[in-house]
């Protein structure tokens, strides 16, 4: 086999192995971006139960549901078991289900509440 010949092969085979490991960095990177957190840690384990029944009102399209869970959110502010910055997360959901947008509040409580895992 000519040198030529045999320095193309060894420049084709280093050009691909460099296309696989980009596309394996891009995926790595891809996969990274979408699991990261987005919601802080709660405060609480009145949080906890705050996403679930949040949670419930939206992947249930429940008005009433929701509008319970507003009530109880302005309650439990008050007496200091949720943070200001948890409480605007959940109203911030609470928008989106009131616009109409349950679909999207559903998976922006279920993701509140992935979040709150450790083990991922």
């Amino acid at each position: 086999m000519p040198a030529s010949s045999e320095a193309e092969n060894r420049s084709a085979n280093r050009a691909i192995l460099g296309g696989i490991l980009m596309l394996l960095l891009l995926t790595v990177g891809v996969r990274w971006w979408l699991n990261r957190k987005i919601y802080p840690p709660v405060s609480s384990g009145t949080s906890l139960v705050l996403i679930k029944q949040l949670y419930t009102a939206c992947n249930t399209k429940n008005l009433s549901l929701l509008e319970k869970f507003e009530q109880r959110l302005e309650r439990e502010q008050q007496q200091g078991q949720v943070s200001p910055e948890e409480a605007s997360h959940f109203r911030e959901i609470c928008s989106l289900a009131r616009e109409g947008e349950w679909e999207t509040a559903s998976k922006s409580a279920f993701r509140f509440a992935r979040d709150q895992r450790t083990d991922l």
